[in-house]
């Protein structure tokens, strides 16, 4: 159990510090918060990724599911970013924001879950 929570707490260390790097890079981008969009569109990938892989051991999804991908994704920014477009009355990019997250969002985690279900299905045929 120590164990588990160490790999938790590394995997959301990095996760935490990747979130904060890519979003004070593209922090500069008015259009919507292409930072944490970009977080949230590559964690939906990855998480995808991890979805679709029977074989990686609960050691790993512990450290890069649960820690990284977990510190690394951020709902919670995302939601008051949206608040913050609301309240200064920027209805388009809340609208573009919204759409295009879960749209997007969906649409990538489902590719890496493709991608890993398919590699596994294809090795398997070797």
């Amino acid at each position: 159990m120590d164990n588990q929570l160490w790999l938790v707490g590394l995997g959301g260390f990095l996760g935490a510090i990747s979130r904060y790097f890519l979003n004070q890079y593209f922090s500069e981008i008015k259009l919507f918060p292409l930072g944490t969009f970009l977080v949230n569109m590559t964690g939906s990938f990855f998480m995808g990724l991890l979805l679709g892989s029977n074989w990686i051991s609960d050691n790993i999804l512990l450290l890069v599911g649960t820690g990284y991908l977990g510190a690394y994704t951020t709902f919670s920014t995302f939601n008051v970013e949206l608040l913050i477009f609301k309240k200064n009355k920027q209805e388009f990019q809340f609208f573009l924001y919204v759409i295009s997250s879960y749209i997007f969002g969906i649409l990538l985690a489902y590719l890496g879950y493709f991608i890993t279900t398919n590699i596994r299905h294809n090795t398997s045929l070797l």
